[in-house]
C-alpha cells in the first residue's frame, strides 16, 4: 500500500509540473533539475521496491526451506503385506474296476405232462422206490394192495385242478429194483416223493425188492 501511495504522488508532482511548466516559460537549467528530481525519487522507489521483493521471497524460501525440513523430520513407516499362496495337492486314487462275471447254469430240461403223457422226455429217470397202502387214488379209482399199481411223485405228476383228468393216469411204467423189474399202471400222486421217485403197491414193490427194506433205488422209463 505505501509503494502505490508514493507511486500516485510522485505521479501528481509530475503532473503539477508539468501544468507549472505549460503556464511558464522554463529555462533548459529548470528542464535539469526537474529531471534529476525526477530520477531521484525513481531510484527511491526502485530501491524501495527491491527491498520489499527481497523480503517477500526470502519469506518464500523460508517457507520452502522449512517444508523441505519438516518433510526429512517426517517418517512415513510403509507395512509389507505378505500373501502366502496355499498349495492344494490332490492324491490321485487308482480306480478299480471289478468284472461282473456271468455264470451259465445250464437248466436241466423239463419234462411236461404231455410228454410224459406221451412217453416223451429221456425215457428213463432214476428215484427212490418205497411202498404203500392203496386206497382211493387221485385219478378217481379205488386200488387195493394185491394190484400192480404206483403213486408217481407230485412234481411230474404235476395235478390241475382236477387231479382226476390227469393225462398221466392210466399210463404204464417199467420199473427196475434190486431185485427185478415190474410193469405197473399209474393211478395216484405221492404228495412226499421228490422228483424220479415212486410209491408202488405192496405187490409190485415185492417184484423188484422186499417188503423189509421199505426204501430202494430205483430206475424208470414209460412204455
Amino acid at each position: 500500500m505505501t509503494s502505490t501511495r508514493l507511486v500516485l504522488m510522485v505521479f501528481a508532482a509530475l503532473v503539477a509540473c508539468v501544468l507549472v511548466v505549460s503556464a511558464t516559460p522554463v529555462s533548459h537549467n529548470d528542464i535539469q533539475l526537474m529531471e534529476a528530481g525526477t530520477s531521484l525519487e525513481l531510484n527511491i522507489l526502485n530501491k524501495r521496491g527491491d527491498r520489499s521483493y527481497k523480503k517477500h521471497k526470502g519469506g518464500r524460501r523460508h517457507k520452502k526451506n522449512r517444508g523441505r525440513k519438516n518433510r526429512k523430520t517426517s517418517t512415513t513407516t510403509k507395512k509389507r503385506t505378505t500373501t502366502t499362496r496355499k498349495t492344494t495337492t490332490t492324491k490321485w486314487t487308482p480306480t478299480t474296476t471289478t468284472k461282473k462275471t456271468k455264470t451259465k447254469t445250464t437248466a436241466s430240461p423239463t419234462v411236461t405232462v404231455k410228454e410224459l403223457s406221451q412217453g416223451g422226455g429221456s425215457g428213463s429217470y432214476s428215484g427212490d422206490g418205497t411202498w404203500y397202502a392203496p386206497g382211493l387214488g387221485s385219478c378217481g379209482t379205488v386200488n387195493s394192495a394185491s394190484d400192480m399199481i404206483a403213486a408217481l411223485n407230485h412234481v411230474q405228476m404235476a395235478n390241475g385242478e382236477n387231479p382226476n383228468h390227469n393225462p398221466l393216469c392210466g399210463k404204464y411204467i417199467t420199473i427196475h429194483g434190486p431185485e427185478g423189474s415190474v410193469r405197473v399202471e399209474i393211478k395216484d400222486t405221492c404228495p412226499g416223493c421228490g422228483h424220479g421217485d415212486v410209491d408202488l403197491s405192496p405187490a409190485a414193490f415185492s417184484k423188484i425188492a422186499n417188503l423189509d427194506m421199505g426204501r430202494i433205488p430205483i430206475t424208470w422209463s414209460f412204455d
